[in-house]
């Protein structure tokens, strides 16, 4: 994710609990949905439209927060 920020992304992890823990759910709502789709876990396409968007949103966080450079 966000390659062109990879040295400031894993900085935050390091240094901001609350980064890194926007980070850890993005990846966790990523494999939930990986799951569904590939058959492995249950769930509506309403549920993964759900999830999906929740992952949007923590991706756009976490994208401001790399950019805004604080």
């Amino acid at each position: 994710m966000f390659p062109e920020f990879q040295q400031r992304l894993s900085s935050l992890q390091n240094n901001d609990r609350h980064f890194d823990s926007m980070c850890r759910k993005h990846t966790a709502l990523d494999q939930q949905i990986q799951n569904i789709e590939t058959g492995r876990a249950t769930g509506s396409s309403l549920e993964i439209e759900k999830l999906k968007k929740e992952k949007l949103h923590l991706k756009d966080r976490i994208y401001a927060k790399l950019k805004d450079g604080n």
